[in-house]
This record gives structure tokens, sequence and C-alpha cells, in this order.
């Protein structure tokens, strides 16, 4: 039996401390924030309505919660995308994982088209209302992709996908216009580094740790998030 040296055994527990760190960071780092920022929305919104209010805080305060709430957009898009799914079964002759993804990426380009018109009448008028109703609608789509037997799960992602791809005009229009709106529009820009990595080991960490099924998993991920997206997008 080979002999485990003191520098192994302080290998190996780096290694096993490393793992337990990157399985709960995104977890703690989600419940801070699920906790936090609420009880600040109040003090947050006060300061936005001060007058004079410094140029530098208002920028920071609008470009985080653009952030913010783009970001949690992606835990609505992305997560499903971290799952295996049934290798043996396919949907119109392609993988399920592949039919998954082109039937919400079709959704998001349909979207586009039919936001030039739709959402340019409505997004002055209510444009949390607005985004919060986007966002139910491509939250039950999630519990649809759970629920529907295996043909129509596909369904479940075009329709997830089409309002989401209207989000990025909804906040962009509390952005534009503005005398900062290029540095504003590069902060909310910036979500994109990070958005799709992190929802999806937020998904990893989800199913390894809780045993979660690969289907239920996006709406435990988008509800993680809900909070962090009603705050910002407020």
């Amino acid at each position: 039996m080979p002999v485990l040296t003191l520098n192994d055994a302080h290998s190996v527990l780096l290694q096993r401390c490393s793992l337990m760190i990157s399985n709960v960071r995104y977890c703690l780092l989600l419940t801070a924030l699920s906790s936090l920022i609420p009880r600040c929305a109040p003090l947050l919104k006060l300061f936005m309505t001060q007058q004079p209010r410094p140029l530098i805080a208002q920028t920071l305060l609008m470009g985080s919660a653009a952030f913010l709430c783009y970001l949690s957009m992606f835990a609505f898009r992305k997560p499903f995308a971290a799952a295996s799914y049934s290798d043996d079964i396919t949907w119109l002759g392609l993988e399920l994982k592949t039919a998954f993804v082109l039937a919400q990426l079709f959704g998001y380009i349909l979207s586009k088209f039919v936001g030039i018109w739709w959402l340019s009448a409505r997004v002055e008028s209510g444009r949390f209302g607005l985004l919060m109703r986007l966002m139910f609608v491509a939250y039950a789509a999630l519990i649809a992709f759970y629920l529907l037997p295996t043909e129509l799960k596909p369904l479940a992602m075009l329709v997830n996908g089409m309002p989401l791809g209207m989000i990025w005009g909804v906040v962009i229009s509390y952005l534009e216009g503005r005398r900062q709106s290029d540095t504003l529009l590069v902060m909310l820009a910036s979500s994109f580094v990070i958005a799709t990595s992190l929802t999806k080991d937020v998904g990893l960490w989800v199913m390894n740790s809780f045993a979660v099924d690969p289907y239920l998993m996006p709406v435990v991920v988008a509800t993680l998030f809900y909070p962090l997206l009603a705050v910002s997008g407020f």
C-alpha cells in the first residue's frame, strides 16, 4: 500500500476544498443578493429621485441594475444547456439537446422581428410591468418544458425563446438618450462575459448537489434568479 506523505495529504485537502468552494460560491452569492437587495430597494429608489444626484453615482447604480437584470435573464435561457439528455431519443431526427437549442434559438430570432413593431409601441408605458410579463411567459415555458412529454418539449423551448429575445429592447430603453448612455451600454453588454457560464454552473450545481431532474433544473435556476431580476428591473 502506498504511503501518503504530508505533502500528498495537503494536496488532496486543497483539491477537495477548491471543489467545495466552486460548488457553493454561486449559491452564497445568489442567497446574499436575494436577501439583501430587496431591503435596499426603497433606499435605492429614493436615491434615484433625489436632486441633485452625482452623475457618477447615478451611472454606477443604473449600470449595475442593467447588468444584473440582463444577467438574470440568462438564468431563464441558458441553464438547460448544461444538462445531458437521453441520447437514444430523437426529435425529427435530431438529438434532444440539439432540438432544444435550435427551437429556443428560432424563438429568440423570431422575437426580434415581432419586437420591431410590437415592443416599440409598448415599451414607453409600464416598462417594468412589461419586463415582468415577458419573463413570466419565459418562466411558464420552462415549467411546460418539465411537464410536457418529450415530443412537445422543443415547442416549450420555442415559446421560452420568444419573450427572452425582447428583453434587450426593454432594458436598453431605460438607458438610451442619456448623457452617459455609452457607459451604461458598456456595463449592460459586459453581462455577456459571465452570464452564460455562471447560469450553467448554477444549473450543474443544482443537479449535482440536490439530484434535481435535468428537465426541472431550468425552473429551479430561474426561480433562484427571479428576485434579483425583479429588484434590478425595478
